[in-house]
């Protein structure tokens, strides 16, 4: 069974400004940029619907981590993450809405080489295929977003740092793989922008995790 993609109960409140946000990037790109931009390929919808779902979650443990009684610099890590990825979140949706192409992925991970739906998806739209399909990797289980919600102190610092440790990567193993299937200029910086960005959140994760003699999670 493919792991689902779990948000938690933060995740109605995440959508909402996401999709405000991008409601605000549609607004602004107008109609000229609609002409002028090429539309994303099928591939490039799947993955930018998978990357919302992925953001999501991050966004939600991240808010759910910023809370009293944390420590300062984890807390202020947290508002960066869930800041970039709101901000993206609302870029992605915001192409998602121009192109006219939902939000949710109905086949999460499908687009990934290796799966029966490549061959076809240059001409179908993503939602046009069945079965197949990855876990979406990096992903917390609603076990450990509960427990993270549950924690404090030490233990909820270190667990929230394995696990966006741990999404990260995820994160940014999507965007390397999508990275050579990108044709559209807008969709390829956005795919670096992922790639860039988490790679240095990882570092530092890394080595507050060393400081905390905690060690870092493999990917999963």
């Amino acid at each position: 069974m493919r792991r689902r993609v779990v948000v938690g109960a933060g995740a109605a409140v995440v959508i909402a400004v996401a999709m405000a946000t991008g409601w605000l990037l549609r607004a602004t790109v107008g109609t000229v940029a609609a002409e002028s931009s090429p539309s994303p390929s099928a591939v490039e919808i799947a993955y930018m619907q998978d990357m919302v779902a992925h953001h999501q979650q991050a966004v939600v443990m991240a808010k759910s981590i910023d809370r009293e009684g944390i420590d300062p610099g984890v807390r202020l890590l947290a508002r960066q993450i869930s800041e970039s990825q709101q901000y993206e979140l609302g870029t992605m949706i915001g192409r998602l809405r121009m192109a006219g192409q939902p939000v949710e992925n109905p086949e999460p991970m499908a687009w990934m080489p290796g799966t029966d739906q490549m061959s076809g998806m240059s001409d179908h739209h993503p939602g046009d295929h069945h079965g197949g399909g990855h876990d979406m990797p990096g992903m917390a289980t609603t076990e450990q977003l509960t427990q993270l919600g549950s924690l404090s102190g030490t233990a909820a610092e270190n667990l929230f740092l394995e696990l966006m440790y741990r999404h990260h990567q995820g994160g940014i193993a999507m965007a390397q793989t999508a990275l050579p299937l990108v044709t559209t200029a807008a969709v390829r910086e956005s795919v670096l922008d992922t790639v860039n960005g988490q790679t240095k959140e990882v570092g530092l994760m890394g080595s507050m995790l060393a400081e905390r003699d905690a060690q870092a999670p493999a990917p999963g």
